[in-house]
């Protein structure tokens, strides 16, 4: 139900594009290393899409985003499990803790909080 083909070749072709020297440089520390960051404006400057995807619809993209960088072809031992996050989310995205209300449910937001004291549960 999440698998969208389309939405994988589109992220593979954006990897493939600008991430390819990260994705390396994470193979070769991996399984250390298992994450790759990307800048969302870095996304949002040639795949407009998928940053409204990946804003509107974050499992569905975030999902494929994953798929898309098992089929990235690395010079690895292993088989590469990449897990992709995103950061510089804009302004509108980031909410005070405070401020989360039903309407944010199911969006991809960035929170914004102080930790004042921390407890047992």
């Amino acid at each position: 139900m999440l698998k969208d083909d389309s939405l994988v070749a589109s992220w593979q072709s954006f990897f493939e594009e600008n991430c390819k020297s990260e994705i390396e440089t994470i193979a070769l520390g991996y399984p250390e290393n298992r994450s790759l960051i990307v800048d969302y404006w870095d996304i949002d400057k040639g795949y407009p899409t998928l940053t409204d995807m990946l804003v509107n619809q974050p499992y569905k993209a975030l999902f494929n985003a994953e798929e898309a960088l098992k089929n990235i072809d690395v010079a690895a031992e292993h088989k590469l499990q990449l897990h992709f996050r995103v950061n510089n989310l804009p302004d509108t995205q980031k909410i005070l803790i405070r401020k989360i209300r039903a309407n944010h449910l199911g969006k991809y937001t960035a929170v914004e909080g102080l930790v004042k004291k921390v407890t047992e549960v």
